[in-house]
């Protein structure tokens, strides 16, 4: 009897009759599939409980259902268990239970901390309402294009340089933008990837890279992507603009210690879509005037399953705060470098799975001495971005305490520099 799978799913009642038609063959011959030997009684009367002239045997559509029961009691009875508190997925089980598409699904769907009604959700909207702006571009196929236009206009960049890089032509431009040697030194100073020989033409170029940058750094490729021209009109017409590639090159902005006898918890998460798996990672920082000194907690974890930018920053946020909430300190300035997440905190609820977790951070907040919640710069959070980075690595997750790990040295050193 396929317990295990009867437990946690409901099968048809045409696989429950099979399974037992096979079952009442073996019983009274001892083989299977042969169709010889005589059957002295029905499935139905073997069923039978023996009071009532049967053997017992169990009927496995109520079986079934009898087992799926125990499990809403579980969650009915017992919030405190782990099934009803979990956060997180049974990767292995699951893994060895469905197919890999199925599993990957299963995996790409968050885990909430809390019980919530089920209720009606616009799936084209961020916060699950229906809007008539959404629903029209849905009638109007705009929300099926592949390529993330909205990222682009949503940048925080002046218009101008919107649009240059929304008219962009792939003629020669390639060779230009991704292909070019001194061009790929830019990118290096500005931390994007340059990668230019893994696309075949310099639209698939710049969506990929656009799809894949955040904050800052998805800011200054904008800008750079516009500054090369300035380039070119240097090189062949003798004009260049100096302003630009110096907003474009320019300083960032450092991390800062926090005040005497407080805390900061630096969190970020990390995307690795291809092996569908994110890195959360985060740093808890204490300073100390009087003595001149201060100590650091670093902890990365390794989550399979690939969610949304916003769910994944969100979630890194959760556990970081049920981690801190477990140590029982608090009075502590916790800084994100997603502002979606950010703003989100300090809104009203909505009706969606990143607004649900969300909600999680704000309870989770809620029971934490003095929590203050602030928005910072990539540059300045990227010891947090480290961390999350190592645990998509090989090395995989870890909890280092006051001495730090080989990779996390140089990032901790240019901090204290600011």
């Amino acid at each position: 009897m396929p317990s295990y799978a009867m437990l946690v799913f409901l099968l048809p009642q045409g696989i429950c009759r099979e399974i037992e038609t096979l079952m009442n063959e073996y019983w009274w011959t001892g083989t299977v599939g042969n169709g010889r030997g005589l059957r002295w009684r029905s499935w139905s009367g073997l069923t039978a409980p023996k009071t009532a002239g049967g053997m017992g045997f169990r009927s496995l559509h109520e079986m079934n259902l009898a087992l799926l029961g125990k499990q809403a009691w579980i969650l009915v009875t017992n919030p405190t268990s782990l099934v009803a508190q979990g956060t997180r997925w049974d990767v292995n089980r699951i893994q060895n239970t469905f197919e890999n598409r199925d599993a990957k699904l299963i995996l790409n769907i968050p885990i909430l901390v809390r019980k919530i009604r089920d209720s009606w959700y616009w799936y084209w909207d961020a916060k699950g309402a229906y809007t008539v702006k959404t629903c029209y571009k849905r009638l109007k196929g705009e929300l099926t294009n592949v390529r993330p236009w909205s990222r682009l206009w949503n940048v925080n960049v002046s218009p101008k340089v919107k649009h240059f890089c929304g008219q962009r032509e792939p003629e020669s431009a390639f060779h230009l933008f991704a292909q070019c040697t001194e061009v790929t030194k830019l990118w290096g100073l500005i931390g994007v990837p340059a990668n230019g020989t893994m696309y075949g033409n310099v639209i698939d170029w710049f969506f990929a890279l656009l799809s894949s940058l955040n904050g800052e750094r998805l800011e200054r490729f904008i800008v750079a992507s516009w500054g090369w021209q300035s380039r070119n009109n240097c090189v062949w017409k003798g004009i260049f603009d100096a302003d630009l590639m110096a907003t474009v090159l320019g300083g960032s902005v450092g991390w800062s210690r926090p005040e005497e006898g407080r805390l900061k918890l630096n969190t970020d998460a990390l995307l690795n879509v291809v092996a569908g798996t994110m890195g959360f990672g985060w740093v808890l920082h204490f300073y100390v005037i009087i003595m001149e000194g201060s100590w650091r907690r670093r902890t990365c974890m390794l989550v399979h399953g690939s969610y949304t930018i916003n769910e994944a920053e969100a979630i890194c946020l959760r556990e970081a705060l049920s981690w801190l909430k477990n140590t029982g300190m608090g009075g502590v300035d916790v800084d994100m470098d997603s502002q979606n997440v950010f703003y989100s905190i300090f809104s009203h609820t909505f009706n969606s799975t990143f607004g649900f977790i969300i909600d999680d951070v704000k309870e989770l907040a809620s029971m934490i001495d003095d929590v203050k919640f602030c928005f910072t710069k990539r540059s300045a959070n990227y010891a947090a971005h480290t961390v999350a980075r190592e645990a998509t690595s090989d090395a995989g997750c870890g909890e280092w305490f006051d001495t730090p790990p080989s990779f996390l040295v140089n990032c901790l050193l240019r901090d204290l520099m600011h």
